[in-house]
């Protein structure tokens, strides 16, 4: 998970939470189950090192009537060596 995010990636999650890098790999080690997640890129800009993708996604729930939508902003920076793309950082949002 390290590798394929920026040291200094950060989230801004649907509860309003800032997390950073520890914040999301700490379920992962510990084998947190996360829903199921449609993600649909809609629109894409870049700009030199810099890329801007926004969407939507739709979480899965238990029922289809608690699948829930949401916004999503996904700021990719490209490194300079190995010309890698890699997220820096996220904002999500619920729709209601």
């Amino acid at each position: 998970m390290l590798h394929v995010r920026t040291k200094d990636y950060i989230v801004n999650n649907p509860n309003g939470k800032i997390s950073g890098v520890a914040d999301i790999i700490a379920p992962i080690r510990n084998a947190q189950k996360f829903p199921e997640v449609e993600r649909t890129n809609e629109k894409s800009t870049f700009n030199h090192n810099l890329a801007i993708v926004v969407g939507s996604q739709m979480a899965a729930g238990s029922t289809q009537q608690d699948r829930v939508k949401r916004r999503l902003t996904n700021v990719w920076i490209r490194r300079k060596q190995g010309g890698n793309w890699l997220p820096d950082n996220q904002q999500i949002q619920w729709l209601r």
